[in-house]
């Protein structure tokens, strides 16, 4: 599966660091949106994912680093349920330039 989640990753046409290790996080869809994840919901909606089919399901949360330009702060972020994609975004933790995606 972990290539898999490479190549869609790398479908989408950004390059994974492949000298770095994924990370891995179990979630959970909460039932109830905050603010921020209203917002974040609207990104998912935007790529064609609908969190809210999961809320109150457990998922995994896969992080990469990807090769962006010059930059060391940008992340793939996929949420897993079920072996099934259901949501993930691109984003930059810088605070002064950050963005997500």
């Amino acid at each position: 599966m972990l290539y898999k989640r490479i190549a869609f990753i790398e479908n989408l046409g950004y390059l994974v660091n492949k000298n770095q290790t994924e990370v891995i996080k179990q979630v959970e869809i909460p039932n109830v949106f905050s603010a921020t994840y209203e917002q974040y919901q609207q990104i998912q909606l935007q790529a064609g994912y609908d969190l809210k089919k999961y809320a109150g399901s457990k998922a995994t949360l896969y992080t990469y680093n990807i090769v962006y330009k010059d930059r060391t702060d940008v992340y793939a972020n996929l949420l897993v349920a079920n072996d099934v994609i259901i949501g993930g975004d691109i984003s930059a933790l810088s605070v002064s330039d950050g963005f997500i995606k």
